[in-house]
């Protein structure tokens, strides 16, 4: 449920596994909390 709910937290080596399997930069895929707003 929290993936439907947009409160998901990857751990950071899986969010840098899903930016090189898409060939992004981390930045691009995920937001960062303090920049949220």
């Amino acid at each position: 449920n929290a993936i439907e709910t947009g409160r998901y937290d990857p751990s950071l080596p899986l969010a840098f596994r899903i930016a090189e399997l898409f060939d992004l930069p981390i930045e691009a895929i995920f937001i960062s909390p303090s920049k949220e707003s």
